[in-house]
């Protein structure tokens, strides 16, 4: 009789202990969430990263284009450069409100009549972060601007 009062005894408290554990403890819900929160925002300033990341690529691209057209209009002979010079894109080149500002300058590198153009494009419209800027060196005959001999690139940011 004894051990039969124990036996329900125990199984009333395994019965209750079951039941306690069917649910979540108010302290693991808190905690759930803020594990939870502080996942979104590491996602949300990712996300707010790889935008500015892929804007400044989208400028250094278009800035590259920009100083290659320039160079190309050098080599063409359809701008003539005789010193350094420095002027803005026209409307043409404008694709949004970034307004794009270009420097060339020019040397002589030897008695064969090797010149070098320098063309340096900036971002000049920015009103936040720093601009974008990019400069391409091509070395050209000053007899014969349609030929050029080498190409060199250099970035700067």
């Amino acid at each position: 009789m004894i051990n039969a009062s124990r036996r329900k005894t125990s199984l009333k408290r395994k019965r209750r202990g079951a039941s306690r554990r069917n649910a979540f403890t108010l302290l693991e819900v808190i905690l759930s969430i803020a594990i939870l929160a502080g996942s979104v925002s590491v996602l949300g300033e990712l996300g707010r990263i790889s935008l500015l990341n892929a804007q400044k690529a989208r400028d250094l691209a278009r800035a590259q284009i920009l100083c290659e057209t320039k160079l190309a209009e050098i080599a063409s002979g359809s701008v003539v450069v005789s010193s350094d010079e420095e002027g803005s894109f026209d409307e043409t080149y404008q694709l949004d409100d970034m307004a794009w500002s270009y420097s060339i300058s020019t040397s002589t590198i030897d008695s064969y009549g090797m010149s070098s153009y320098t063309v340096t494009v900036t971002q000049s419209g920015q009103a936040t972060g720093r601009p974008v800027s990019y400069s391409l060196t091509r070395w050209l005959y000053s007899t014969s601007t349609t030929s050029s001999s080498s190409t060199s690139t250099s970035l700067s940011n």
